[in-house]
């Protein structure tokens, strides 16, 4: 068969072949104008400005859009309507479980998981509210360091595309660093019921102190914004552990804590009275104060002499005295660690001028 122009049909047919590809096949050369009206989502690339435009890529085709792609991928799509073509990437999808799991007074460390399809990198931003920073990082982890403590900090992450360009949406979380620990903690005064500390603002920033004590069988504590604290209510000759730390403005993220051991002071003694004298010697006895103690400083003197000795019980008989001198003996309850005493009960006496004198020949007295 042959076609009136003369023309061959094997030269039709190879001619049809050639204009198919032709079409097929965009000018790489020539000026794709669509940037300006597409729309690209995770999964879909629309061309919003021409919506009977065909545009295809691979074995995906559609009518002013193009979607089931993968997220985060570089494809090139061929917009028929206007004989171009070009590499267009679709968002990445946002990361999943964005976490804190690190904090300290200069760093926070996240971590997340890959989202699905594809993405190249991570965009990591945070800020303080004042000064705002970030990073690239290739894993889905990072550690940010050189924060200042006790700031909050929102972090941003937010997955990169193929293309090292194209970003996704980004997902945030917030965190406090950790205070710094307070410095110079010292006791400044204590009593028989109470211990009074203080202590100097920590670097960088915090809003209150969390402060516990404990006697080892029981903790109690309290929250202070100022940098003293009286505490109150406390038994007589115990040793209290103190520890005082810095918290920040979201009255949870805690600091390391720094501690202080004191004893409160024992209780007077009770009933202290002189039981018996001889030219040479004084007996007394007292009762156990109130609350705890180890043991009891006596102390004795007759004016121009004083000697004191350390007893455990509550009893003593001081011996080696010069006949008919009055002697002024106090007792003083001191803590377990024998140092803290407490406030000293004081008895006066003479010993008898002459053997066998019977002792109520002489007065004596209670001093308070």
């Amino acid at each position: 068969m042959k076609l009136r122009s003369g023309v061959s049909l094997w030269t039709l047919l190879v001619f049809t072949a050639l204009l198919k590809n032709a079409r097929a096949e965009c000018d790489p050369e020539r000026n794709c104008t669509a940037d300006s009206s597409l729309r690209k989502t995770e999964t879909t690339i629309t061309l919003e400005t021409e919506p009977n435009c065909n545009l295809s890529t691979g074995n995906i085709s559609g009518n002013g859009s193009i979607t089931g792609l993968t997220p985060g991928a570089i494809y090139q799509i061929s917009f028929h309507c206007l004989n171009c073509c070009k590499e267009v990437t679709t968002k990445p999808e946002k990361v999943n479980n964005l976490e804190v799991i690190g904090v300290s007074t200069s760093s926070i460390s996240l971590n997340w998981t890959k989202p699905v399809g594809n993405s190249s990198s991570y965009r990591v931003q945070w800020t303080d509210g004042t000064e705002t920073k970030n990073d690239t990082a290739t894993e889905e982890y990072i550690n940010i360091t050189n924060l200042t403590a006790g700031v909050q900090y929102t972090m941003t992450v937010t997955a990169v595309a193929d293309d090292n360009i194209t970003e996704g949406t980004s997902v945030n979380v917030s965190q406090y660093t950790k205070p710094e620990k307070v410095n110079d903690l010292k006791i400044t005064g204590f009593t028989t019921s109470s211990i009074s500390l203080n202590w100097t603002k920590p670097n960088g920033n915090s809003s209150s102190y969390r402060v516990q004590w404990t006697d080892g069988t029981e903790t109690s504590n309290t929250s202070v914004t100022q940098t003293y604290i009286n505490i109150s209510n406390l038994t007589a000759g115990v040793q209290y552990t103190i520890s005082v730390t810095a918290v920040a403005h979201d009255g949870i993220t805690e600091g390391t804590s720094v501690n202080v051991s004191q004893f409160t002071k024992p209780e007077k003694v009770n009933n202290l009275k002189v039981t018996e004298f001889t030219t040479s010697s004084i007996s007394l006895n007292w009762r156990k104060p109130n609350g705890n103690s180890s043991s009891y400083r006596v102390q004795w003197t007759d004016g121009t002499e004083t000697n004191n000795t350390s007893v455990t019980q509550t009893y003593i008989n001081i011996s080696n005295l010069t006949a008919g001198v009055q002697y002024t003996i106090s007792v003083t309850a001191v803590a377990h660690d024998g140092q803290t005493d407490g406030q000293s009960t004081a008895v006066y006496q003479y010993t008898s001028r002459y053997l066998n004198v019977q002792r109520t020949w002489w007065r004596s007295g209670l001093l308070l």
